[in-house]
């Protein structure tokens, strides 16, 4: 017996991917689709007995200064950047709190939070990761354009190509495209 598009019989594929038991897996989130369709993906993967699982909101902060001569481009200075950055964090710790109710509400039994904010956080998330010995990440993937991507950078892909784990990237849902 053949796969539709299988050149070889099916006993000669490759066996399925199957978790490790009791996996250490990683959700990257925000208050994104994207980031809600990572969560449920992850949800699928793991067992909620068993299983770890680390619920992580990455935040870069905003820099407040400018080298000489540019500080009139800012439109704020260190005091107001630093208030951002503890409203940044403090939004933060809301979002995790909201997918901690998530966990209980589906069994989950070995949650933990983490709220990273610095000025390299995807560097940081990467370390994160690996200091906890993850076996899974999982990223939402905003799919943004070229300027943005430019503009923006990609947390997805610096995660995809930097985590010392497999990553799974997740699109948001089809049905969530318009949004």
């Amino acid at each position: 017996d053949t796969h539709p598009r299988a050149s070889r019989p099916l006993s000669n594929q490759a066996p399925p991917l199957l978790p490790p038991p009791n996996m250490k897996a990683l959700v990257f989130v925000d208050a994104s689709v994207p980031a809600h369709a990572a969560f449920e993906e992850c949800l699928r993967w793991i067992k909620p007995a068993t299983d770890e699982l680390f619920v992580v909101h990455c935040v870069d902060y905003m820099r407040g200064n400018a080298p000489p001569g540019l500080q009139s481009f800012l439109p704020f200075g260190l005091p107001a950047a630093e208030e951002a950055n503890q409203t940044l964090k403090n939004n933060g710790k809301q979002i995790v709190a909201a997918y901690e109710s998530l966990c209980k509400e589906r069994g989950v039994q070995k949650v933990h939070l983490s709220v990273i904010a610095s000025f390299t956080s995807k560097e940081d998330a990467c370390q994160y990761a690996e200091s906890k010995d993850v076996d899974m990440a999982f990223v939402g993937s905003r799919g943004l354009g070229a300027l943005e991507y430019i503009v923006l950078g990609s947390f997805s892909s610096y995660i995809l190509n930097h985590l010392p784990c497999s990553t799974m990237v997740v699109k948001k849902p089809v049905e969530a495209e318009g949004a």
